[in-house]
């Protein structure tokens, strides 16, 4: 048993001057700052201090630490070279700064368009930065990487394709084609009425399109037009000329198209093979039947029947429509009544004569 504490004297006699000796207080930190140069704005890098990592997007790291000596390494997550990487420092009762430089390599991105009008604005928003322009290309100079961008016309008749998208920069240099594409909006022109097949035209300003269908579209931008239809032998047209803005949106066009009616006239009560004529649109028909049918494209027209002489009826001047496209006519002869009246005086004049010279006759032999 004393040999036992004999030796544990000896082991802690030897130890002893390992085992620090403390008066019950924390020991003092000192800052240790890194401070970075390089590396692009906003980028994130990192710095490991015995072990311990601190990351940030600002060009300062700092560390409290006490005296002693501590290693470090420096780094980023694009991995871009950084000098120095690695080492030790040491803290001494004071506060000490240590400087880091990132050599980051840059690339050429340029943008190019086609389609704009010459002078007409656009704007590329690429990786943070803003630019606006007149020209067709810009060059950017940026790190490897993912770097988003959006384009923006300043015309609203043109619209980018792409219009946004992501860069990825790995080494080379790059080149983004952007292509400004007219804006534009469907405008309709549907058609009703015409026969199966039938080939009608619409002008769009000075655009023309035919169509054998119920259908004809153009592909227009904003702004201010007129359009007119060609007629068609045979039909009537509505709607077949106006003017229109194109304002963002789709537009439809109903055209109609009408087909000749019949209007028919009936006259009853002339005698056989008599003629009579009939004037409406502007126009004059004859017949020596019992009707006329014309065919005039849908309206109300005036009228006007012209019967054979000696004749009369009620309405044979008035008006005719699509609602209302029959007319009947009852016809009487006239000259014939005057006849008959004749006769029929003629007749009691007749008699009243007979009569009176009978009468005196009778006064001469009683005389």
């Amino acid at each position: 048993m004393r040999k036992i504490l004999l030796l544990l004297i000896v082991i802690l006699t030897l130890i002893s001057p390992a085992i620090p000796l403390t008066n019950g207080t924390s020991p003092q930190n000192y800052s240790v700052t890194f401070s970075e140069t390089g590396l692009p704005q906003n980028l994130s890098w990192y710095v490991l201090v015995n072990g311990v990592g601190t990351t940030a997007d600002s060009p300062n790291i700092t560390f409290s630490e006490p005296n002693g000596t501590y290693p470090y390494l420096v780094g980023d997550s694009h991995g871009f070279p950084v000098t120095p990487q690695q080492g030790n420092f040491v803290v001494n009762g004071t506060g000490i700064h240590i400087s880091v430089q990132f050599a980051v390599p840059y690339y050429n991105v340029t943008f190019e368009e086609t389609g704009l009008p010459r002078g007409f604005n656009w704007q590329i928003d690429f990786a943070g930065k803003t630019v606006q322009m007149n020209n067709s290309s810009y060059e950017f100079r940026e790190y490897n990487g993912s770097h988003p961008f959006t384009i923006a016309s300043g015309n609203s008749k043109y619209r980018p394709v792409p219009s946004s998208g992501v860069i990825v920069v790995s080494g080379s240099n790059l080149t983004e084609s952007i292509v400004f594409k007219k804006v534009e909006y469907t405008v309709t022109f549907e058609e009703q009425g015409l026969a199966t097949g039938t080939t009608w035209n619409v002008n769009v300003s000075g655009q023309n399109k035919s169509s054998n269908g119920t259908v004809i579209d153009f592909n227009l931008t904003n702004g201010s037009y007129r359009y007119s239809v060609s007629m068609i032998q045979g039909y009537s047209l509505s709607g077949g000329l106006r003017n229109f803005t194109i304002n963002g949106t789709n537009l439809t066009f109903n055209i109609s198209f009408s087909p000749p009616l019949p209007y028919t006239f009936i006259v009853t009560g002339l005698g056989t093979g008599a003629t009579w004529y009939l004037e409406i649109g502007g126009s004059k028909y004859t017949s020596n039947g019992s009707f006329i049918t014309v065919y005039l494209f849908p309206a109300n027209y005036s009228y006007r029947v012209v019967l054979p002489y000696g004749y009369s009826a009620s309405n044979t001047v008035g008006t005719i429509g699509s609602s209302n496209d029959v007319v009947f006519i009852s016809a009487t002869n006239v000259l014939m009544e005057y006849v008959v009246v004749i006769a029929l005086v003629v007749v009691i004049d007749l008699i009243l004569a007979f009569f009176l010279l009978r009468r005196r006759s009778r006064k001469i032999q009683k005389q």
